[in-house]
């Protein structure tokens, strides 16, 4: 048992085309090597190598990402996903309530640059919803 193998798996072996006629054990070495025979855990597939190679990548891929969220380091999607909703419909709110309920009314009669001043006005309410809810997330 020079091979390492069992009987049976030999006797498999032997109707194998190309299966050597001889006992010569470098004769069946080679056989094995070249038919990438062995024993089932010791089996080696051709990609085998190139594999477990690309295993490895992306499970030190995983544990990256996993050591980058426990650092805090990265945010996941569904969070920024939830903080970017929250803001637009704030802002959207006021957007909405200032272009068309209190702008009419505070624009009638003014002359363009005081219209500006009131259109900047609601910018920096945006601004400010945004900055301020980024800040009460930065927090969290």
């Amino acid at each position: 048992m020079q091979l390492k193998v069992a009987r049976r798996v030999l006797f498999t072996w032997r109707r194998l085309p190309g299966a050597p006629e001889t006992a010569d054990l470098g004769i069946w070495k080679n056989f094995v090597e070249e038919n990438s025979l062995g024993i089932a855990p010791n089996r080696v597939a051709p990609r085998r190598a190139e594999l477990m190679e690309e295993n490895l990548v992306k499970r030190n891929r995983l544990l990256d990402l996993e050591i980058a969220k426990q650092e805090r380091s990265v945010i996941e999607r569904a969070a920024v996903d939830a903080l970017l909703l929250r803001v637009a419909s704030m802002q959207k709110t006021i957007l909405y309530q200032s272009l068309e309920r209190e702008m009419p009314a505070k624009a009638a009669g003014r002359s363009a640059e005081e219209i500006a001043v009131l259109g900047r006005e609601t910018a920096d309410n945006l601004c400010e919803i945004f900055s301020r809810e980024i800040e009460q997330w930065k927090q969290s």
